[in-house]
């Protein structure tokens, strides 16, 4: 049998908590930018689970993933100010 490669490289530990704040406001703003595009876009006459709930479901399964390497630095930071920002971009 062949060694494989995995299929993503390991998450490496070297956020700054400017980058955490950036990261989560990205995600706020991908998520606002979302629902926007959901509102205009469906009505009534066309929603659909796909359009709606399905885009919904597929966006907060991103959020989480990012939210949870996020919230790591919460437990094992040695800076402070690290993890006060984790701790910060958790609870949003």
């Amino acid at each position: 049998m062949q060694n494989q490669t995995p299929p993503q490289l390991p998450h490496l530990f070297i956020a700054t908590p400017e980058s955490l704040l950036e990261d989560a406001q990205k995600l706020i703003d991908t998520k606002q930018a979302l629902l926007d595009r959901i509102a205009a876009t469906v009505t009534k006459e066309n929603a659909t689970f796909a359009n709606t709930v399905l885009e919904m479901a597929k966006e907060e399964n991103k959020i989480q993933a990012v939210r949870r390497k996020v919230g790591i630095y919460n437990a094992i930071a040695k800076d402070p100010k690290l993890r006060e920002a984790s701790a910060k971009v958790t609870r949003t």
